[in-house]
């Protein structure tokens, strides 16, 4: 017995204390630890590691590796808590972690899964053999993660079966590429999305840069019993000053004012359809070209299409169109292959086009003389383009117009 103070205190007593804490402690940690390794077990039954470090509420696993799944951790610290005889964990940092995607397990189901975590869960680690470094967090139900490699970098925080992105530079997606459209690989795109994952997936979201350009453009993704599509539209408007250029390279030497407005729509079905509209509009196009007349003449124009392109058949079809010029209407449609057989078909008609819409229409520095001309009745047009590279033979040009209901109500010309 020894004597602190007044107080007296027995070996015997301070030996059975000490004993009881160090059996309460090996019996938390044995729990804690038959815990881990059960858990373990379920996820894969060939794992192994190095050793599990015991603290006051925490187990530590030295160098898991769980071949069956793929993935392997440096360091994996769990925080315990509950009862002795219930333990719980109530966080898992793990650091360091790999995974491979050449695992030749039978196992289908992620090893990251949401509900296969506790509450709090931390993450970093990298993907192999991808060029992906990753981090992500599960606090209170919501899962954030981010990201990065030289293809570009993405945040991400889902919530049940809602998810947010933002991504940023991305050029592809680092083992599934297959699922990125044609159209947009190569390229660099910044913007954000959100969506539904269950057992389907469906996403919107809004792209913002584009090859280091700012763009404005929406944009949804879907796949529905295992099939893909999407769809992208914006505003003509931020691709305007190219496709003027094209005009303009088209025009031999005509001056060409006023870019178009209006937007752009294009949406892919499967791996090979892709399907487009477009609704452009010039509310004052000005056109200086002497060959044409003397002086500038301007007018109003609109434009609508749509159609498909075939890609692995290497054909584009716009099966409707019509151009809107001040009260005229024209219908178009356009066949073009570029593959084995190079062809061009295009369709301009109008059955029934009234003279009052005729000039009324027509700037009058095109009509020159003519000016103050007024028709009335209708005229029937039709004509038809057909260019052949590879048979020029069978190219050919039809050209039928009914003038017999058209009548003269004034002309300032007498014939």
């Amino acid at each position: 017995m020894i004597r602190i103070g007044k107080q007296s205190i027995s070996f015997l007593r301070l030996g059975v204390t000490l004993f009881s804490l160090a059996l309460l402690i090996f019996l938390v940690h044995t729990f804690a630890s038959a815990v881990v390794k059960n858990r373990l077990h379920e996820f894969d039954e060939s794992y192994t590691i190095d050793g599990i470090e015991y603290g006051f509420n925490s187990i530590i696993v030295r160098n898991l590796q769980m071949p069956g799944r793929g993935i392997s951790s440096r360091t994996t610290s769990v925080l315990i808590g509950g009862d002795v005889f219930h333990p719980v964990p109530l966080c898992v940092v793990l650091q360091g972690v790999v995974i491979r995607q050449d695992s030749s397990s039978d196992y289908t189901d992620s090893v990251v899964e949401s509900d296969d975590l506790p509450v709090i869960s931390v993450i970093d680690g990298r993907i192999s053999p991808y060029d992906i470094e990753f981090y992500g967090t599960r606090a209170g139900g919501i899962d954030t993660g981010h990201a990065s490699g030289q293809w570009g970098e993405i945040f991400v925080n889902r919530s049940d079966d809602s998810i947010f992105v933002v991504f940023n530079h991305c050029s592809s997606i680092p083992g599934m590429e297959d699922v990125v459209p044609d159209i947009v690989r190569g390229h660099s795109i910044s913007g954000s999305c959100s969506g539904i994952i269950d057992s389907r997936l469906f996403i919107s979201g809004s792209i913002n840069e584009l090859d280091g350009e700012s763009v404005s453009a929406d944009f949804e993704y879907r796949i529905l019993e295992g099939k893909p599509s999407a769809s992208f539209s914006m505003d003509f408007s931020q691709v305007a000053d190219p496709a003027m250029a094209l005009l303009d390279s088209l025009s031999s030497g005509a001056v060409m004012t006023e870019a178009p407005s209006g937007s752009i729509s294009v949406s892919f079905s499967g791996n090979d359809t892709v399907f487009f509209s477009t609704d452009l509009q010039f509310d004052s196009l000005s056109i200086w070209s002497t060959s044409v007349a003397p002086d500038t003449f301007s007018f109003e124009t609109s434009l609508f299409c749509r159609g498909f392109a075939l890609r692995e058949s290497d054909l584009l079809v716009i099966d409707s169109g019509t151009i809107h010029s001040g009260e005229m209407d024209l219908a178009f449609g356009l066949m073009y292959s570029w593959g084995a057989r190079r062809r061009l078909n295009l369709v301009l008609s109008n059955r029934a086009l009234t003279g009052e819409a005729i000039t009324r229409s027509v700037p009058p520095e095109l009509l020159g003389s003519l000016s103050g001309l007024e028709l009335g009745g209708e005229l029937s047009i039709f004509s038809e383009l057909e260019l052949d590279w590879d048979y020029p033979d069978s190219c050919d040009i039809n050209l039928e117009i009914d003038a017999s209901r058209l009548t003269v109500g004034y002309s300032p010309v007498t014939f």
